[in-house]
């Protein structure tokens, strides 16, 4: 997310804001169940970020999944970070790479809707 400009309006701060909230959830959502030794399925991170972003009122405009599993070419066939479009039922595994992105489409919407 960037801005141009001498100051970041004060709607885009809150917006960022959000948002960063929402993906040190999904981040804490990863570290608690590893520590944990427990299983961790996509959607369950996914769950962890937009609870953030559907509390600070902005659900709606949270229309897209809140990552993927990432490979040689971008887009990985493990499991991604998704309990929105399709549900991802399979287990986050350690030592593999996968994003956690809330604002993927999150931003642009909320600025022109809000």
């Amino acid at each position: 997310m960037a801005f141009v400009g001498d100051e970041v309006p004060e709607k885009y701060a809150k917006v960022f804001a959000i948002v960063a909230a929402a993906r040190d959830a999904g981040i804490r959502c990863v570290q608690d169940a590893f520590a944990k030794s427990e299983p961790l399925l996509g959607w369950q991170i996914d769950a962890a970020t937009r609870d953030v972003i559907e509390k600070a009122g902005y659900g709606e405009q949270y229309t897209h999944r809140t990552g993927h599993n990432i490979g040689q070419e971008v887009h990985g066939n493990g499991a991604h970070i998704d309990g929105l479009e399709t549900r991802e039922d399979r287990r986050i595994i350690r030592r593999t790479c996968f994003s956690i992105e809330p604002a993927s489409t999150f931003p642009t919407s909320v600025s022109a809707a809000k």
